[in-house]
């Protein structure tokens, strides 16, 4: 293992003491031992962990709030606009990206077999946690350019209506032994995701050119094949948000 390696991994090392006896980091720790100038630079990340973790605790939680999200009943000035959850989530996403720190950054697995169903359950599973994006930039060109020089991931479309719109940045996800690049987007203040797959990662292959919606959990969105690529879109919206934001049709 050499110092960026243990960088990486050393990212989403939790400064509360928790991954000290896991062996996913033991060789990067080891490390820390013999290189002074690594030893400062994990010292600096474990601070700014520290300071985010005393931040986050000063947020204020209404008493009544998790009664409200059981029942429905967050209250919303315009049902377009985030709910505070949201805004919580943003505030922390961003938090993220400004810092090297990562909360359990790309530690995912799979949760259910190589089918298209299973694929967007941990998609949407994924999104719903805390995660790095290990490049940002509101360009999709640069995006674009990221990952075909990182990971020689190429041979992908970014649909037009969405390129038109800012990125944040892009990740390279693991699933099932299968390469997934996600790329985000702020679209009308929302986050929109958007995955590309090898079309051949499932058992049950999907052909359809034609865009088609399905609410997954408390994601919408929009799933289609065009070679030799799979695509998904997800966002926190509805079905009529993100049909606007898309503009469906075939092909894109």
């Amino acid at each position: 293992m050499d110092k960026e390696e243990a960088k990486y991994l050393l990212q989403s090392y939790r400064s509360s003491g928790k991954d000290a006896d896991d062996p996913h980091f033991e060789q990067a720790i080891a490390l820390t031992q013999v290189d002074p100038e690594l030893q400062g630079w994990f010292a600096r990340q474990q601070g700014i962990s520290e300071a985010l973790t005393e931040k986050f605790h000063q947020i204020p939680v209404p008493k009544d709030l998790k009664a409200k999200i059981l029942t429905g009943k967050v209250e919303q000035d315009n049902p377009r606009h985030w709910s505070l959850g949201h805004t919580l989530a943003a505030a922390a996403i961003i938090l993220i990206l400004l810092t090297p720190v990562a909360w359990y950054a790309n530690r995912f697995e799979p949760t259910g077999p190589k089918t298209y169903a299973a694929m967007k359950l941990d998609m949407g599973n994924y999104l719903s946690r805390f995660f790095v994006l290990e490049m940002q930039s509101d360009n999709v060109e640069d995006i674009r350019s990221y990952l075909s020089t990182k990971h020689g991931f190429t041979d992908f479309k970014v649909p037009e209506t969405l390129s038109k719109y800012p990125g944040i940045g892009c990740q390279m996800i693991d699933w099932h032994d299968h390469e997934v690049a996600l790329i985000c987007f702020v679209v009308d203040e929302e986050v929109v995701h958007l995955f590309v797959m090898d079309a051949t990662a499932f058992e049950d292959r999907p052909d359809s050119l034609i865009p088609a919606f399905e609410q997954v959990a408390d994601w919408a969105t929009f799933t289609w094949t065009e070679e030799p690529r799979t695509y998904l879109v997800s966002t926190l919206g509805d079905q009529d948000y993100l049909t606007r934001v898309l503009k469906p049709k075939r092909p894109f």
